[in-house]
């Protein structure tokens, strides 16, 4: 039996080959299934990524051993930028069909406890509670409902930390008479009231996407609350994400910030550039305006075995130059 889907052109849909089901029918070779919407605070994720997770910040060895059931532990050994210290840390995850993943982490700094149920009830809705206790006595607790689908994403979440509660919503919608791939939305956090201190709006952001073909456009105008200022003075600013597929295999992202704080003013540039050598190999270059430089290259040996090597040097200082690393052996 086949079917026809309307066609939701949105996002990055997925062309599927003839063959594959969805609940059971058959679709036809070239249609295509719309991808639920990402939450607001993921626009730009990709170039985040990029500039973050792709690079190492410390020496790492790390060892993964996941079995069938669902089950999968992490043991880690980091040395970070101060030479004396050594941060080991083991997970253990635990991930059922029935969408329930019980998460449980223990590290040199805290030990960390998360549930989420994920497609349990409602199609779409993830549901995520969080617990933290750190080593310096103080702990943090987070539970947060997020709802996802082509036509609309959003999110309501309660987080306690430094001994305060705030409220975060968020949410994400199309606009399909507007162009094809074109998102807006925006995400707000409250303070809630604690002892003597009045709750107050802390964090406001709008911001829209664009996904052209092989270009993610994402930018934010934000407005936030200024940290420990007894007033109610705000500093604004806004960002812009960009990520282009260049060609198969490389890719180039650039990150502007634009910060506005009574007369403060500041521009933070990124630049950061990925390309595909081999099936196995993927060497990565960032710049920034500050005049720091990170370089990063990673080569999966075998099935097993992954490692990177990194660094980073600032054109300032260039006799404080740092070598980074990552061995990752999954089993």
């Amino acid at each position: 039996m086949s079917i026809s889907i309307p066609t939701v052109s949105l996002r990055g849909n997925e062309v599927l080959p003839q063959g594959p089901t969805v609940t059971g029918a058959t679709l036809p070779a070239g249609a295509t299934v719309a991808k639920p919407l990402p939450l607001f605070r993921d626009l730009g994720k990709p170039v985040s990524d990029l500039l973050t997770k792709s690079f190492p910040n410390s020496l790492k060895l790390e060892l993964i051993t996941a079995q069938d059931n669902g089950l999968k532990f992490t043991f880690a050994a980091e040395r970070r930028r101060n030479p004396d210290l050594i941060f080991v840390s083991s997970q253990c995850r635990f991930e059922l069909n029935t969408g329930l993943t019980l998460v449980g982490t223990i590290d040199s700094e805290k030990l960390e406890g998360e549930v989420t149920l994920n497609n349990v009830a409602v199609r779409g809705l993830k549901t995520t509670f969080k617990g933290k206790f750190l080593d310096n006595n103080k702990s943090e607790a987070s539970a947060e409902a997020a709802y996802a689908t082509p036509t609309l994403s959003g999110a309501l979440g309660l987080f306690y930390k430094d001994d305060r509660a705030r409220l975060e919503t968020q949410a994400l919608v199309p606009l399909n008479f507007v162009t094809s791939n074109f998102a807006v939305g925006g995400l707000a956090s409250y303070n809630l009231p604690s002892g003597t201190q009045e709750g107050a709006l802390d964090n406001f952001q709008a911001g829209f996407n664009y996904i052209p073909g092989r270009i993610d456009f994402t930018t934010f105008v934000r407005a936030a609350r200024a940290k420990g200022s007894p007033t109610y003075g705000y500093s604004v600013g806004s960002r812009v994400l960009y990520r282009h597929d260049v060609v198969r295999g490389t890719t180039f992202g650039a990150d502007v910030n634009y910060v506005l704080a009574n007369s403060f003013r500041d521009v933070e540039v990124k630049l950061v550039a990925e390309s595909r050598l081999d099936d196995r190999t993927t060497v990565r270059v960032a710049v920034e305006r500050s005049g720091k430089l990170r370089f990063a290259l990673a080569n999966k040996i075998n099935s097993n075995l992954t490692a990177t090597l990194g660094g980073d040097v600032s054109a300032l200082r260039p006799e404080e130059f740092n070598v980074t690393g990552s061995f990752t052996f999954t089993a």
